[in-house]
């Protein structure tokens, strides 16, 4: 499967649990980010300490990045996976095929950068809540510009 087409099987350790519980909340329809948040489709917005999206293993950001540069590829794939990224507090994880095991790779990058994201947030005096995006919702709809 990983070598056919990039894609590796995963197991839940917890997550929908929490989604359930409401203990990480699941939002949609993001329009853009701002430096400190997110506006939604319906043009609210809100502040988060952290934003994680689940893009999936062929992600195209440029649209939901726009004007970023030295991020993305050209078909809009993080350059940079498991460690931190030119833009402060932005950090991709998963993206990397590994034969030692994806589960295993995920949870190293994974604890990488939460040691950083932290950093970054008790640098910056943060103290909103963190939000997932499901990954139907992450790309702006046709006709919304960024």
């Amino acid at each position: 499967m990983i070598e056919e087409d990039g894609r590796v099987p995963l197991l839940d350790v917890g997550t929908m649990a929490k989604i359930r519980d409401c203990s990480i909340k699941v939002r949609g329809g993001i329009d853009r980010f701002m430096s400190d948040g997110v506006v939604f489709s319906d043009q609210n917005e809100q502040k988060f300490d952290a934003v994680i999206l689940a893009t999936g293993f062929n992600p195209d950001l440029r649209k939901l990045l726009p004007g970023v540069n030295g991020l993305l590829s050209e078909d809009g794939k993080p350059l940079v996976a498991g460690r931190a990224t030119n833009q402060p507090g932005l950090y991709f994880c998963g993206l990397v095929a590994s034969p030692t095991g994806q589960l295993r790779e995920i949870g190293l990058e994974a604890k990488r950068i939460a040691g950083l994201a932290k950093r970054h947030v008790d640098i910056q005096g943060k103290t909103q809540p963190a939000m997932i995006a499901a990954p139907e919702d992450v790309a702006p709809k046709p006709g919304v510009s960024p």
